[in-house]
């Protein structure tokens, strides 16, 4: 095979560019989906209606998020190996930590999943995708050729996902539960692992999701919902019907910015979760189009960089990433346009959500970092992601 020859370089400028697009569009949009809600349920210090509450927390939030951006893309990423394990332990312990009664928020839309330090409020599975991300590139690269076997490779791998998966559980979190799995099973078969592996993996995920859907009797109504949105539209499938709704009064250019009626309180969550559905009904077919077209621009750098990284680590971590937040932003646009059932997850980077905005803009960082240490392909060269490339300390100590 051809050598592939190294080429130092600066960040990949579309993904940087298409990053600012998404959290500048956020913002401008947010003004927009959460001004009723913010006139409505909070006031400033004169006692006036506070109509801009939810855009000055965010723009905090974007605040921070660029400055990780410009962190995290001069941190050599492959430092973040020896903070893998310990940032495991730690994203464990504050799964843990939502039932504290002093720190865990209070119950919200019958999950617990934040944490409430005042000033601020963290929710913890949000920070599991990134840590996550990190230590299965981490562990997935130290393994090498030892993924193919079950013992040592599927066995270990599985065991970690399901101490995650079953914390998220007592949360209710069942859609970050399905990231974390596609993205886990998916990263696994990429470093390496046989296909029967993956068929194997995908279908403990499958029956997981589906056990999770089974012993909590309301996701089964959302099913239903999803299944039969006329049955009960003003009950379990009024958020279903409402979001499509929403999205068909936008037409092909739709109403005009600023100009949502379902914004008024009749669309749930019009600012976090279901804000492409404000998006399609003020930017219409066109305006939702072309948000999907950036997250698809978004992946397609993602995967780039992982094809092209100079190690199996870079490779592992870049596609763990571009992975998480295109599967993220499909089960948010999917869910509002009844492609899936609808599940409560954020749209990276444009959603209102500081722990999302963060995570997803940390993740941005690390793959700009990658982007600046890229191999150059030349004309037939077969670029991989290190499948049976990788040799563990257990293969070598065999081998002598």
């Amino acid at each position: 095979m051809p050598r592939l020859k190294r080429k130092s370089q600066p960040s990949d400028r579309p993904l940087l560019i298409i990053w600012m697009v998404l959290i500048a569009f956020g913002l401008i949009m947010i003004a927009s989906a959460s001004s009723i809600k913010a006139h409505n349920d909070f006031v400033t210090a004169t006692g006036a209606p506070d109509d801009y509450w939810y855009l000055i927390r965010q723009s905090i939030w974007v605040f921070a998020g660029i400055v990780a951006v410009i962190f995290f893309s001069n941190f050599d990423y492959r430092k973040l190996r020896y903070f893998a394990f310990p940032a495991l332990l730690m994203v464990m312990g504050l799964l843990g930590a939502v039932f504290l009664p002093l720190i865990g928020k209070a119950e919200a839309l019958g999950a617990k999943r934040w944490l409430d330090f005042g000033l601020m409020s963290l929710q913890p599975s949000e920070i599991t995708k990134l840590v996550l991300a990190v230590y299965l590139a981490t562990w997935l690269e130290r393994k090498g050729s030892d993924v193919k076997d079950f013992k040592y490779g599927f066995l270990p791998f599985a065991f970690i996902v399901s101490i995650i998966i079953l914390l998220l559980y007592f949360q209710e979190d069942l859609g970050t539960t399905i990231i974390i799995c596609v993205m886990a099973v998916s990263v696994f078969y990429l470093s390496g692992a046989h296909l029967m592996q993956l068929f194997l993996g995908g279908l403990v995920g499958l029956m997981v999701v589906g056990l999770l859907i089974w012993v909590r009797p309301f996701r089964i109504a959302r099913i239903e919902a999803w299944l039969y949105p006329d049955k009960d539209p003003k009950g379990i499938s009024y958020h279903v019907t409402q979001a499509r709704l929403t999205v068909a009064s936008g037409g092909i250019f739709g109403l005009g910015y600023g100009h949502s009626r379902q914004k008024y309180e009749y669309l749930p969550h019009a600012p976090t979760d279901s804000i492409f559905a404000i998006i399609c009904e003020e930017l219409g077919l066109v305006g939702g189009g072309m948000v999907v077209f950036l997250y698809v621009a978004y992946l397609q750098r993602m995967m780039r960089i992982a094809l092209l990284a100079r190690d199996n680590f870079g490779k592992l971590l870049a596609a763990s990433l571009g992975i998480w937040i295109g599967i993220q932003a499909f089960i948010n646009i999917g869910g509002l346009l009844r492609i899936i059932p609808l599940t409560g997850v954020p749209l990276p980077f444009i959603s209102y959500g500081g722990s999302s905005l963060l995570m997803c803009s940390i993740a941005t960082g690390i793959a700009l970092n990658i982007s600046k240490n890229l191999r150059e392909q030349k004309k037939n060269a077969r670029p991989a992601y290190g499948r049976g490339n990788g040799r563990s300390s257990r293969t070598a100590a065999r081998t002598h």
